[in-house]
């Protein structure tokens, strides 16, 4: 820690990031906690004319890590959320995320194969006779 640095910290919640595969929530990569930062009218505004034109839902402060990228979803209790940037600060040691509110498909179990029954071959009936041809 440097001198006069402040100590950070993240009071709001803990988030899941998990990776998107196919349009649906993949593979978890971890859990980290949070603070709930404000959506300054630059940002909001930056965001809403930019060439991918998004809506920003929130912006959150996490502890610095490699782990989450811009490919990544975020749950926060039942809310799905894209990441669309993450800004570093190195002097403070944190990333401020910002965060697009989506639906995204959750990926269902897999079917579970349910056994198909085997025809057994039906025996003939010794007291039918088989229709015999006329002439």
């Amino acid at each position: 820690m440097r001198p006069l640095q402040k100590v950070e910290t993240y009071p709001d919640g803990v988030l899941d990031v998990y990776t998107e595969e196919n349009r649906t929530i993949g593979e978890k990569k971890g859990s980290f906690r949070f603070e709930n930062k404000t959506i300054g009218i630059q940002r909001y505004y930056e965001a809403k004319n930019s060439v991918k034109s998004y809506t920003i839902a929130l912006v959150l402060k996490v502890h610095h890590t490699d782990i989450i990228s811009e490919l990544d979803l975020v749950l926060i209790g039942d809310r799905q959320y894209r990441v669309r940037r993450i800004q570093y600060i190195p002097e403070r040691g944190v990333d401020l995320l910002e965060l697009e509110s989506v639906k995204v498909k959750v990926r269902e179990p897999a079917p579970t194969p349910t056994p198909t029954p085997t025809p057994t071959p039906e025996e003939p009936d010794e007291n039918i006779q088989g229709e015999t041809e006329r002439p």
